[in-house]
């Protein structure tokens, strides 16, 4: 991880973060978006059933009607952080890390997890190595067929 990046990124959460002003749904959004520029946000960590069959079905030729989701709402994630006294900038990032977790599923399963009553659960956990899977690309992320597909086809002839 790039400190400078940290460094920038903390000193922003902090002034979001203090916005007396700003709506807290604008002020999620802005973060996001600032979260994004590091290219290990929110990369997916596992993949849900439904994800992986949906894939399978298309033979894995897009992404479209998968989503990376969070794990714990984006804005709950920021909320909780909002709420912390931060004793130095790396239990902060731990912190972001940790519970800012994202795995691939469904849009229906994002759609349903978003609101609270759907829990996602990984049938495949995705490894953070040197292929670097599913990097993230602002909004979405790294969907390459020597990489990630190759990848997803693997999980399919283990089983």
């Amino acid at each position: 991880m790039n400190e400078n990046l940290k460094k920038e990124l903390f000193e922003i959460f902090k002034l979001f973060a203090n916005s007396e002003e700003l709506p807290a749904s604008y002020i999620t959004r802005a973060w996001a978006s600032c979260f994004s520029v590091w290219k290990g946000a929110w990369r997916p960590q596992g993949i849900t059933q439904k994800a992986l069959d949906l894939l399978i079905s298309k033979d894995f030729s897009d992404m479209k009607g998968i989503h990376r989701a969070h794990i714990i709402p984006r804005f709950e994630v920021f909320e909780r952080a909002r709420g912390k006294e931060w004793s130095c900038i790396d239990e902060w990032w731990d912190y972001m890390v940790k519970y800012d977790q994202c795995v691939l599923a469904t849009k229906e399963e994002n759609a349903m997890s978003d609101k609270g009553d759907y829990e996602l659960v990984s049938v495949h956990t995705i490894p953070n190595d040197d292929r670097n899977l599913f990097e993230t690309t602002f909004i979405g992320c790294k969907f390459r067929k020597k990489v990630e597909v190759s990848y997803l086809k693997s999980l399919t002839q283990a089983e």
